[in-house]
């Protein structure tokens, strides 16, 4: 309805990279090698899962790691956490997240 529609915010993560914006779709978002220019080896084609939801207080964002080498969220505070196979971490903005060791991005609600 209407009033979903002026809660709902768009969500993107930045590349680091490159300063690249790249939107999230409401629901599943799949991002791993062959997609964003990812050429990685060590990275799966389906390395991790954003899901993207609204509610009233705006976006929702959980990540979800479904390949074999370990990913890593990086906290507002500093605190590194690595991605457990298969579990839902919340993300915030400002927050990052890397596929595989050297590689971040930046999730970056607007």
């Amino acid at each position: 309805g209407q009033r979903e529609d002026l809660m709902q915010k768009d969500v993107y993560i930045k590349s680091i990279s490159d300063g690249k914006l790249i939107k999230l779709e409401a629901g599943s978002n799949v991002i791993g090698r062959g997609s964003l220019g990812i050429e990685d080896k060590r990275c799966s084609r389906k390395q991790v899962e954003i899901i993207v939801t609204f509610n009233m207080g705006g976006p929702n964002v959980v990540i979800a790691r479904h390949g074999m080498n370990p990913s890593f969220l990086y906290r507002n505070d500093d605190e590194v956490e690595v991605m457990e196979l298969g579990c839902l971490h919340q993300i915030k903005h400002g927050e990052k997240f890397t596929l595989v060791a050297d590689q971040v991005s930046r999730l970056f609600p607007l």
